[in-house]
């Protein structure tokens, strides 16, 4: 009985010598690459490589003048934190246009308007906003992540009406926004990139095929507390 007692004890002793109770920070990195549609045919083709691989592809890619970084970021929090970043920009765009002779009687001529017919604006926050779940695991090499990521970005601006009158252009003009989202969850080796998704940016009309791509990796590092 002593000598199984014995033995257990010295198990657990093993099991706990082999976990690293050091305190650590995850810190998770996302990284938009775009390239042309055949180029991404051309990174997926052949045998099944790993997110890491294709990583290591894209960048070579963005070396030879074949795909471009978009943006990357970064946050650190600790396991099983909840937490969130947002690079954002506030926008101001015109709602609602009245044509200036509308509000102004017969009798008087025509004053040149300040603002050129606009009388109504909203306000939307284009850029970034992600919001990141990582829980590392006992052995401190896997890390289970969970996140919700949405990037908007403006276009351009769409003409609904041109017209120009005695002071120049006063056409209505209103912008459009692409919204990209997301919401996941991976399993993640310690260090090491995985290729998630890949979006399809809308090419202005009327071209209606999708000419170019955006790939999204994602890397979790386990950070060692400072001392």
């Amino acid at each position: 009985m002593k000598f199984y007692r014995f033995l257990l004890m010295l198990a657990t002793s093993s099991v706990c010598a082999a976990q690293d109770h050091t305190p650590h920070h995850i810190r998770t990195c996302f990284q938009w690459i775009e390239m042309d549609h055949p180029q991404l045919t051309k990174l997926m083709s052949g045998e099944k490589k790993s997110g890491s691989v294709l990583h290591e592809t894209a960048l070579s890619y963005v070396k030879e003048g074949k795909a471009k970084i978009m943006d990357t970021e970064i946050m650190t929090c600790r396991s099983g934190q909840r937490s969130k970043l947002e690079s954002l920009r506030e926008e101001v765009y015109p709602t609602e246009y009245c044509p200036p002779s509308f509000n102004t009687p017969p009798s008087r001529p025509l004053m040149k308007p300040d603002i050129r017919g606009v009388i109504a604006f909203e306000t939307r926050d284009s850029g970034v906003d992600i919001i990141v779940e990582p829980v590392l695991s006992q052995n401190n090499q896997i890390i289970d992540l969970s996140f919700d990521m949405n990037v908007v970005f403006p276009g351009r601006l769409f003409s609904w009406m041109e017209h120009k009158d005695q002071w120049g252009d006063a056409s209505v003009r209103m912008p459009f926004y692409e919204r990209q989202s997301m919401q996941t969850s991976l399993i993640l080796a310690n260090g090491k990139f995985e290729f998630v998704n890949a979006f399809s940016p809308k090419s202005p009309p009327p071209v209606p095929a999708v000419m170019k791509k955006i790939l999204l990796f994602v890397r979790a590092d386990v950070v060692p507390l400072s001392r």
